[in-house]
């Protein structure tokens, strides 16, 4: 009986030590099952993980320095998968009043997606914080060890974003995907073109980055950095030098041109030399004008023409200039614009601004403002001395030229659409209204100074000897161009520099 009882004792005693040699699985190892379950095309949605190593101070929703180190390692999980939904859900026990509960429950679910979204840079659309407070218990509130594993959090798999993502090899071959996971050891990539797309894995060695919806791009070997406490100097060392942006996990072109950017304006994803051409709405007037101008030299040269101006809507144009995009799809642009028909011109610059909306920001709205002015050529004075002059400037040339100005702004607000046709180029189809504001208008006169360079004076149209008139009455103040109306132009961008 005795040998017995001390069998029984020794097997008891074996047992309990056996049990203390194997680790109770944790939430990590849950996580980890997510991501072999993914790597073999099995279904996680409604997948349900205990974040058991998350406790808060009590009866707040503060973190304890340990819940920062489980939230990173819940950060690599989700950059890992970053196709994947999810929900936290916070829970407590039911001691107290259900509604100081209910509000725990949820400010301690909302400070968990706020430090994903705020210090990991997890996408916010892929996290949605409920509080449960002490319903859908999963133990016993009656004993304390109950009421311990009733305060909890989970994260719920809700499904995929069901937005594209983009794998893009080493070299630059982009692969549009819908589902993709990235290996525990970071090793390899597997990703799925669509729901009925084969599952196709490939080293994680042959990727340049994987490219997030939102345009922003991690590569795959900085992974397991990106998930270190956000104070770690090292991880920012490990990043810094893994071509990744520590803050957003953006690859980083290596080039002079892509370092001297990326470091003077990190928010700049790309900027692009651009010209285009199309219809522009030039309206003139239909006017008769007499125009007489008497100079002041001795001899009192001067110029007598009549014009009859016929009315115009249209005028073929082009502007060339550049265009500054961010990875959110802000642009700004920079522009010479100029038009001609066939009795004025007009010309200026322009600074626009816009935002890109839907898959690559390829379809965006914009609004524009040129500064500038049109033109009407009067014709030329001839001189009959030495010289001509006009005002402070004195003209040596044979001839000088004389024509009407109109100074202006414009309002344009436009949609456009841009097409890839090719390795860094884009066509660009717009289509807008533009408003004009005219200013004031002036006599410009050009010619040559006695050392054969260019000279150029101006004239008020209220000068005396200036006689501007239109349809018999004297001007001295008159516009005679609108910018206003519909346009429509077609352009190519070519991009000197993109992330």
């Amino acid at each position: 009986m005795k040998s017995l009882c001390l069998f029984l004792l020794l097997m008891s005693a074996t047992f309990l030590l056996q049990a203390q040699k194997t680790p109770a699985k944790s939430s990590s190892d849950d996580l980890d099952a997510v991501i072999s379950d993914l790597e073999n095309n099995k279904s996680v949605k409604d997948r349900r993980i205990n974040l058991r190593n998350i406790q808060f101070v009590t009866g707040k929703a503060v973190f304890t320095p340990q819940d920062r180190a489980y939230l990173d390692t819940l950060a690599i999980f989700m950059v890992k998968a970053p196709t994947l939904s999810m929900e936290i859900s916070g829970y407590t026990d039911n001691v107290g009043r259900e509604k100081f509960n209910n509000k725990l429950s949820q400010n301690r679910a909302n400070a968990i997606k706020t430090y994903l979204i705020e210090t990991k840079r997890i996408n916010a659309k892929r996290l949605v914080a409920s509080g449960y407070g002490p319903r859908n218990f999963i133990a016993s509130n009656d004993t304390e060890t109950g009421r311990a594993t009733n305060r909890r959090v989970e994260l719920r798999i809700l499904g995929l974003t069901n937005e594209v993502y983009y794998i893009v090899t080493k070299g630059g071959k982009r692969v549009p995907v819908n589902y993709v996971v990235t290996s525990k050891d970071n090793k390899t990539v597997s990703y799925r073109e669509n729901e009925k797309a084969p599952l196709v894995r490939v080293p994680a060695a042959s990727l340049d980055y994987i490219e997030y919806p939102d345009g922003t791009r991690r590569q795959v070997g900085a992974v397991a950095a990106m998930g270190q406490s956000g104070n770690s100097q090292e991880s920012k060392r490990k990043l810094e030098h893994s071509g990744v942006d520590w803050m957003q996990g953006r690859s980083v072109n290596s080039s002079k041109v892509g370092d001297w950017f990326s470091g003077r304006f990190p928010k700049i994803g790309r900027w692009s030399v651009m010209a285009n051409a199309g219809i522009m709405p030039l309206i003139v007037k239909a006017a008769n004008i007499n125009f007489a101008y008497v100079d002041e030299s001795p001899s009192r040269d001067n110029l007598r023409n009549t014009i009859d101006l016929t009315e115009a809507q249209f005028a073929p144009g082009g502007q060339i200039g550049f265009e500054f995009s961010t990875d959110k799809f802000f642009m700004l642009r920079t522009q010479y614009h100029l038009a001609k028909s066939n009795q004025a011109g007009f010309s200026g610059f322009l600074v626009g601004v816009g935002k890109g909306f839907g898959k690559r920001g390829r379809f965006a709205t914009n609004l524009d403002l040129t500064l500038g002015s049109a033109y009407l050529k009067l014709g030329q004075l001839v001189q009959n001395d030495v010289y001509i002059q006009v005002n402070s400037s004195t003209f040596y040339s044979k001839t000088v030229d004389i024509k009407f100005r109109n100074y202006f702004a414009a309002l344009t607000p436009h949609i456009s659409y841009d097409l890839g046709i090719g390795k860094g180029m884009n066509l660009r189809l717009a289509a807008g209204y533009s408003y004009s504001f005219n200013t004031k208008s002036r006599l410009i006169f050009k010619g040559k100074d006695a050392n054969e360079k260019r000279e150029k004076a101006s004239e008020e149209l209220s000068a005396s000897n200036v006689n501007f008139r239109v349809g018999g009455v004297r001007q001295t103040e008159v516009n005679l161009f609108r910018f206003e109306g519909p346009y429509a132009t077609v352009g190519f961008l070519y991009h000197l520099y993109a992330r």
